[in-house]
């Protein structure tokens, strides 16, 4: 109370353009202030969007696996040609002039299948970092071993050379040990379709 009297007589006491040069500066702050708390809540909304959007493409593939695994099942076919057709079927879903797509791991992690970087295949990719330094494919894993998670790094998309901000989302195929993966770039408007790692 005593703080708001006594800035009150120090205004009062202020000459005329004093005043307004000091009401303008708080004015101004003020905006600035708003601009900040806005764009904050704006990054954490369209964070959001790209998150949800990433978990139902996800989903989309494991009901793609689980369909080839249902036909396991019912004798239709043997585990191994199941495995083969899943795999062809989850690279050929490909957007956005491949740039969209997904991967898939064992849990070691071996790479399983990589549209993009098809001499991966069969590979043990523990040792693959992102240019910032992440061992991202071991990262999937333990995401998605914990029922599902994104994995934050830097890559370069398809075609370029200098890394930018990625987010990606992981998660697990339990009966068949397979780690699903899909990701977008942070630069990316959102509506383009989920992209996973490599180039």
């Amino acid at each position: 109370m005593m703080f708001i009297h006594a800035t009150h007589r120090l205004m009062s006491n202020l000459p005329m353009k004093r005043k307004f040069l000091l009401q303008t500066g708080l004015v101004a702050v003020g905006i600035i202030v708003l601009a900040v708390v806005a764009a904050r809540i704006q990054y954490l909304d369209l964070n959001s969007t790209r998150q949800a959007g990433l978990r139902a493409q996800t989903e989309m593939a494991i009901g793609v696996i689980e369909r080839y695994a249902a036909r396991v099942e019912a004798g239709e076919m043997d585990l191994a040609a199941a495995h083969t057709a899943a795999l062809e079927t989850l690279k050929s879903m490909q957007a956005t002039k491949g740039v969209d797509y997904f991967f898939v791991t064992d849990e070691v992690p071996n790479m399983l299948m990589h549209p993009t970087r098809p001499d991966l295949t069969g590979k043990p990719v523990a040792n693959v970092l992102s240019p910032d330094g992440k061992a991202i494919f071991p990262a999937f894993v333990k995401a998605a071993q914990g029922g599902g998670g994104f994995v934050d790094y830097t890559w370069a998309k398809a075609g370029k050379d200098k890394p930018v901000q990625k987010t990606s989302f992981a998660t697990l195929y339990q009966p068949w040990g397979w780690v699903i993966g899909t990701g977008v770039y942070l630069d990316d408007t959102p509506g383009r379709g989920p992209n996973s790692p490599g180039s």
